[in-house]
């Protein structure tokens, strides 16, 4: 077991009652009997001698030592015992206080290791619980589809229709079930970058708490349409937004070229959770075959056009 500063301390400290008590026993002794110096030490002999053979044959007092005269002294012996009384005492209680630290110390080690294992403990079973709702919840893969309109230009801005088809490949009902999908066209400023503006509408949509969804078991598949045709979303782009982009691309006859993608969402919950709300994104170009889109050719059936995935439509772990 280490030992602690303050067990240091308390054995230092008892050294030095004991040195303190030593010096007081040698500081005694020279009171009754002065040191003669080395130089007097025979001659000091020599009169102790003679003064007990003229007391025949008892050692005077000036003669004696501490310890004799300790003992035919009542007052020196009361005293000597009184001290040694006193140093076991305090003897006793230091070892009661190097006792108690020690416990002390062993019972915050003990502290530390049951708090240690609590947190382990508890990381344990957040993780279990994590794993158990991610094994048994509900995932919604994104499937998304040209829709049957053409691309519509009025006034400089433009309108096409897309499907949404959202499967539920997991093991328990998704609940409160939304799509959300915009058309967006691509710029080069941070600021309007399509990536952007979708991440910024799809946490937008996860953060709205709604109870207006629809539920998909497993298996089952949700369309959620707007529009003429079935499961039509008709979304469009406007004009302000077409003509701030078109000044970056042109064709030939100087014609603005519309780098056009649609980008989006569905959102959800489970019970197993449903307080949070979960999203499945998904972002595509739109592309047109053999031709740019150019609004001077609206409308453009939908034929023309085909869907290049950019990322995502399959339910991210992450999330």
């Amino acid at each position: 077991m280490k030992i602690s500063k303050l067990d240091k301390r308390i054995s230092a400290t008892i050294l030095s009652i004991f040195a303190l008590a030593f010096a007081a026993v040698i500081y005694s002794r020279t009171m009754y009997h002065p040191a003669p110096g080395m130089s007097e030490a025979y001659q000091y002999e020599q009169e102790c001698a003679a003064a007990k053979q003229a007391n025949g044959g008892k050692t005077t007092k000036e003669c004696k030592d501490l310890l004799t005269l300790t003992f035919e002294d009542p007052v020196a012996l009361y005293t000597l015992v009184l001290t040694i009384s006193t140093i076991l005492s305090f003897v006793a209680t230091a070892g009661l206080v190097f006792a108690a630290v020690r416990q002390r110390d062993d019972t915050l080690e003990a502290i530390e290791i049951a708090r240690t294992s609590a947190d382990a403990a508890t990381r344990s079973a957040r993780i279990a619980e994590k794993t158990l709702i991610a094994s048994n919840r509900a995932w919604l893969k994104v499937e998304v589809g040209l829709g049957d309109q053409p691309l519509m230009e009025n006034d400089g801005a433009v309108t096409f229709a897309f499907s949404v088809r959202a499967i539920n490949v997991g093991k328990e009902p998704a609940i409160n079930v939304q799509s959300h999908i915009w058309m967006l066209i691509w710029r080069t400023d941070f600021e309007h970058n399509p990536y952007r503006i979708q991440a910024e509408k799809c946490e937008e949509a996860r953060s709205q708490a709604t109870w207006a969804g629809h539920t998909v078991f497993p298996g089952d598949v949700y369309e959620g349409a707007t529009g003429y045709g079935p499961a039509n979303y008709v979304i469009g782009l406007d004009a302000e937004s077409i003509k701030a982009a078109g000044n970056t691309a042109h064709d030939n006859e100087g014609n603005p070229i519309l780098p056009l993608f649609v980008g989006g969402c569905v959102s959800y919950s489970f019970p197993a959770d449903p307080e949070k709300r979960h999203i499945t994104q998904f972002m595509f170009q739109l592309t047109r075959r053999m031709q740019p889109i150019r609004l001077k050719d609206c409308p453009i059936s939908a034929f023309e056009f085909e869907l290049t995935p950019m990322y995502g439509g399959m339910p991210s772990p992450l999330d």
